[in-house]
């Protein structure tokens, strides 16, 4: 049906045994353990994305051509930071904070 589609990847759900109707129905699920476990695996799939931009740079693909395809690369590595400190709780309101200090930390970089 239009608008059931979780957006998450269904063998993550069904291996961590997570139902479209609780996404759908149980406000606490981003809390459960079950669900931590769906975020967190998601999450060590993005870091290994962004350590093989590492291996790229390193492998002589000019820096500046990485950059631009992973410019969203401070802030991401930034929330995952944020994700881990908040066990990966998506209902974690600190999740949402604004991060003061992303100007500062993408000029530094």
């Amino acid at each position: 049906a239009k608008g059931s589609d979780p957006g998450l990847p269904m063998d993550l759900l069904t291996k961590n045994r997570v139902s479209q109707q609780q996404l759908l129905g149980d406000r606490n699920i981003w809390s459960q353990p079950a669900m931590k476990n769906v975020v967190h695996a998601m999450a060590d799939t993005a870091w290994t994305h962004l350590r093989h931009a590492d291996e790229i740079i390193g492998k002589g693909v000019t820096e500046r051509l990485v950059r631009r395809v992973f410019l969203p690369r401070i802030p991401l590595e930034r929330f995952l930071t944020k994700l881990q400190k908040c066990d990966f709780n998506l209902a974690e309101r600190k999740l949402y904070s604004p991060d003061r200090y992303l100007p500062l930390a993408i000029a530094w970089n």
